[in-house]
């Protein structure tokens, strides 16, 4: 009788075994599946993140080179409209009679070109800018 006891805890020791043998290595081929099936969805996941960041480059590749054609046409447009008007101003200026600026504006222009600030305070006026028969009956000062 202890023979056969010794036997079936031998064997039931032995049946365990293989039980939890087998559950094991079915277990481990089907969280393989579920670790393969990850891998596989962030392998996907990072090819799609890869493919969506070439395309956004490429967008602004292209984006960046229009934009470099309509600068360079811009600054061509504005290189010609410059000759033109170094070409035409000193024509205008000098066959024009009526141009005939004071010292002010004259210095009120190159101010202004130059970017300069404030205009430089106006000189006292050292006489009348009328005749005075001219401004006869008038009230204006000036």
């Amino acid at each position: 009788m202890i023979g056969s006891i010794r036997g079936a805890i031998i064997g039931a020791a032995l049946a365990s075994s293989v039980g939890f043998g087998t559950g094991w290595l079915v277990n481990g081929w089907r969280l393989g599946e579920q670790i393969a099936a990850e891998r596989a969805r962030d392998a996907k996941q990072e090819q799609d993140e890869l493919l969506e960041a070439i395309a956004e480059r490429d967008a602004v590749a292209a984006l960046n080179e229009e934009l470099s054609r309509d600068l360079a046409a811009a600054s061509e447009n504005i290189r010609t409209e410059i000759r033109y008007i170094e070409r035409e101003v000193p024509n205008v200026v000098e066959n024009n009679p009526v141009c005939n600026l004071g010292s002010d504006a004259i210095w009120l222009l190159n101010a202004a070109a130059a970017g300069g600030g404030s205009p430089r305070p106006r000189s006292p006026r050292r006489g009348p800018s009328r005749p005075l028969s001219e401004r006869a009956g008038d009230d204006d000062p000036d």
